[in-house]
């Protein structure tokens, strides 16, 4: 089993590669680099009265480009890989995401996988994009890249959207292998490409997964399907879980956080759509039409309107939408996902000390131990490293 964590993203420039190292030498086997242009929570929020660590990060609406923090982190390790995305596929050209995709495979030696997505609309609006084509753009930059990775033949393609005619691609990967990508997403069509045309496939638990390991399980025998039928071996893929935690070893605090508006604004949010609240007799304070991906614009929201809303959030479901609890009770719920078979690869987004830096070495120390039973290792829950990602 695989394990990944987030790097960090913002400035100084120093901490983000800093943050690769001490993964690589914490043991991890990943380290996420988000493609992000503004904070996937309300900027209204970070303010020192909601949240400490606003103190000691001015803006998390400043992101560096990905692709350049990988290319520094590579420098500074030897072992550690790099998953970068989602990436969404409209704000860039498939041959450009798979000149990008293959300069990273060289710059990293191999250790290098990209996620696409159909994107999300505060990434586009706000900067004058139109995300309207987004499901069609992903199916033809899947196919595009496919054909890009795995050929120098010239490539013609007739897509939804995009048509290509004698398109050359001559830059090849660094190894004897082309580098993996991964598609996001739950939709009949991103399974599809997950299976026949990608390496693999990523969801989010517990609440994409409508907090039903079965429901995660049969979208699996789906992806394997696909893969099947296209002549591609289902065990060869990829299987990954992004897995939204808030685990500290006292329940106590854990408790506390399941209030705090940046959890509550997890549980509002981190479900494919509000409809999910439906199915589980639980009422979303925005009703049953409202999509993450297409209706969030976070750096537009009042203050106000956003901490009405947290405070309307059924606390029922701040676990249906998170993982929440001590490292013991966080695996009792991730468990029957592993024991599907399924799973290879954990990624791990702890959302601790977004609520006070106060809480950023305790859950280290959690995250530690909880890592360490997926991993099925010893270790040591006070190692410095992984604590500092947190």
């Amino acid at each position: 089993m695989r394990v990944g964590a987030y790097g960090a993203m913002y400035p100084p420039f120093d901490r983000c590669i800093e943050s690769a190292v001490q993964a690589e030498a914490a043991g991890m086997d990943w380290v996420i680099y988000g493609d992000q242009m503004c904070f996937s929570h309300p900027i209204c929020l970070w303010t020192p009265d909601i949240t400490t660590a606003a103190e000691y990060i001015p803006s998390f609406d400043a992101f560096y480009e990905p692709g350049t923090l990988i290319t520094a982190a590579a420098a500074k390790t030897s072992k550690v890989k790099f998953f970068y995305g989602p990436v969404d596929v409209v704000r860039r050209a498939p041959n450009v995401l798979a000149q990008t995709l293959l300069t990273l495979d060289h710059a990293t030696q191999g250790r290098i996988m990209m996620v696409l997505a159909n994107g999300e609309n505060k990434q586009m609006k706000p900067y004058g994009i139109a995300r309207k084509g987004a499901n069609d753009k992903l199916w033809d930059a899947s196919h595009i890249m496919r054909s890009f990775l795995d050929t120098n033949e010239e490539v013609d393609y007739d897509g939804r959207v995009w048509k290509m005619r004698r398109a050359k691609f001559d830059l090849g990967p660094y190894g004897a292998e082309p580098p993996p990508f991964w598609v996001a997403g739950g939709s009949p069509d991103n399974l599809y490409l997950a299976g026949a045309v990608a390496d693999g496939w990523i969801t989010a638990a517990p609440g994409h997964t409508e907090d039903d390991p079965q429901s995660f399980i049969d979208k699996v025998k789906i992806v394997r399907d696909h893969a099947e039928r296209a002549g591609r071996d289902p065990d060869s893929h990829a299987i990954a879980l992004l897995v939204f935690l808030v685990v500290d070893d006292d329940e106590a605090t854990c408790d506390k956080l399941r209030d705090h508006p940046f959890i509550r604004w997890n549980t509002l949010a981190y479900t494919p759509t509000t409809a999910t609240f439906k199915k589980w007799g639980l009422q979303h304070p925005w009703g049953y039409d409202w999509i993450f991906s297409r209706d969030a614009m976070c750096p537009w929201y009042d203050r106000d309107y956003v901490l009405d809303s947290c405070n309307k959030v059924p606390k029922e479901a701040v676990d249906k939408v998170n993982f929440v609890g001590t490292p013991e009770q966080v695996m009792k719920r991730l468990s029957p996902y592993l024991d599907s078979g399924f799973v290879t690869d954990v990624m791990i987004c702890n959302f601790n000390a977004l609520c006070g830096i106060e809480y950023a070495e305790s859950s280290g120390r959690a995250i530690n131990r909880l890592v360490g039973m997926i991993k099925g290792v010893e270790v040591d829950a006070d190692a410095p490293g992984f604590a500092s990602l947190v």
